[in-house]
């Protein structure tokens, strides 16, 4: 987990030890989605908890219950993790771990430390304090601005023309780069909101958001080889979203609808996930190979298509790269 992820989480855990706090109803959100648990989240030992099940099947992950022994063993691809009521000892791909509280049991069901999520399910954790929602995000939609995905990386561009390996190289820049303002526009409006008035926020939304949709159009300005043209088109028709996404989160933020904001929150989030899903096959392109999506961004999007993707241009785009 990225240090600011943990400083963050941090602050989220000193609040919660605060007996307000701690009596007050605390939602999960993941990936942008309220999630509906029959077990709420709660406050004990200094720890938020929440259901472990429900939060790791909404990341894809299985969970089986082994009853004689009180272990929970989640999978998913080749990763396994092994924990026990009770005790903090888990194991991580047959290797051992120690947690500083151990899960416990309620209601049947087993609830976790929400570190627990961060540090072992591919999830960024933050808080939001006003709203008292707790937000986590699969590690594919979160990039750090520092460490933002390049397709690029570790790529050989060598049979690439010199007109090809340009338009990579600057579309790859440009990719970053929005990435890393999507997830600053995000974080003003749905979480770093309480540590600016309103009106710094405001300012600050339209001054990212501007960023944005610049940095969007400078992207669709750029000239495809032949070879890309088709991914280009597809960018294109994905970034027309952006303007009225960014104007709808800002007047949504003014007029404090606060189910406005979550859902272009999650919004925002399909974007991240589809640009990626873009970029891979971009990278695809340029080595010739057949493009696959992959399986977990894929059951991602196939969970969005009543979201974003209401616009039937957009929702024949999600189609086309999920089914390229």
């Amino acid at each position: 987990m990225k240090k600011k992820t943990i400083l963050s989480l941090a602050l989220a855990m000193t609040l919660l030890t605060q007996p307000v706090l701690a009596a007050m109803n605390i939602k999960i959100h993941v990936n942008g989605k309220e999630l509906k648990t029959d077990v709420p989240p709660e406050v004990k030992q200094e720890r938020t908890f929440v259901p472990l099940r429900f939060v790791s099947e909404e990341l894809k992950y299985e969970v089986n219950w082994v009853q004689k022994d009180q272990r929970v063993d989640i999978s998913k691809d080749k990763d396994t993790i092994r924990l026990w009521i009770d005790k903090k000892d888990l194991e991580v791909n047959g290797q051992k771990k120690t947690m500083d509280v151990a899960p416990y049991a309620k209601n049947n069901r087993t609830l976790v430390p929400i570190r627990f999520v961060a540090e072992n399910l591919g999830a960024d954790v933050d808080w939001n304090q006003k709203e008292k929602i707790v937000l986590i995000t699969s590690k594919m939609t979160t990039e750090d601005p520092k460490d933002v995905y390049s397709f690029t990386q570790g790529v050989d561009l060598s049979k690439l023309s010199p007109e090809e390996k340009a338009y990579v190289l600057a579309f790859d820049k440009g990719q970053q780069q929005l990435v890393a303002q999507l997830k600053d526009f995000r974080n003003l409006s749905f979480r770093d909101f309480s540590k600016y008035s309103k009106m710094e926020v405001a300012r600050k939304l339209s001054e990212t958001g501007s960023q944005l949709v610049s940095t969007a159009k400078s992207l669709e300005a750029l000239t495809p080889p032949g070879k890309f043209k088709e991914t280009h088109d597809l960018f294109c028709k994905l970034t027309s979203a952006l303007p009225s996404m960014i104007e709808d989160s800002k007047a949504a933020f003014l007029a404090d609808d606060k189910n406005a904001a979550v859902n272009l929150t999650s919004k925002m989030t399909d974007f991240s996930v589809l640009t990626r899903q873009i970029v891979d096959q971009m990278s695809a392109e340029i080595k010739g190979e057949a493009f696959t999506p992959k399986k977990d961004v894929e059951d991602f999007l196939n969970t969005k298509k009543d979201r974003l993707f209401m616009d039937s241009t957009l929702g024949n785009l999600m189609k086309k790269i999920t089914e390229n």
